[in-house]
């Protein structure tokens, strides 16, 4: 997700004049030291022969997270999505789960369950840390002589 000044640049500084920052639509970007690989990625996956993807991120919540976000920037539209489901990295296993494998649209609600516990961690993240640091950041810089600024 994108940091609060990609929705305005007032979010930069931190403020509590700024506080509690809920944006009404999340902002999502590729992080610039990834975007050389996502380029790859994004373009295998939007190649006009491949007619399917077998989704073989990790089995839970934040694997299901990661290959709908991938796609979601990616912009794949029209493909069939198989999800492998496997619990270990033998061959047999491996095997088993790309035989197996499910539509991806029977994991929407773990998809949906995903975006929102990582829209709830970053809210809390973005304005629980700059509260605290700005409510307790002076009398811990002054306690270790140190010199606080309010910027990522």
């Amino acid at each position: 997700m994108s940091y609060p000044e990609a929705y305005d640049m007032k979010y930069k500084r931190w403020s509590f004049q700024t506080l509690p920052f809920l944006p009404k639509e999340f902002k999502y970007e590729v992080i610039k030291t990834a975007a050389r690989q996502f380029e790859t990625v994004k373009g295998l996956l939007n190649r006009p022969d491949v007619e399917t993807i077998y989704i073989c991120t990790d089995s839970g919540r934040e694997g299901e997270y990661i290959y709908r976000l991938v796609a979601q920037m990616a912009g794949v539209r029209g493909k069939k999505e198989r999800r492998v489901w496997i619990d270990s990295q033998t061959e047999e296993e491996i095997l088993r789960g790309i035989r197996e494998a499910k539509e991806a649209s029977e994991y929407d609600n773990l998809s949906a369950s995903a975006y929102l516990r990582a829209k709830e961690d970053y809210l809390m993240g973005i304005n629980f840390s700059r509260a605290l640091t700005l409510k307790y950041g002076p009398v811990l810089s002054n306690y270790l002589g140190t010199k606080l600024q309010y910027y990522r």
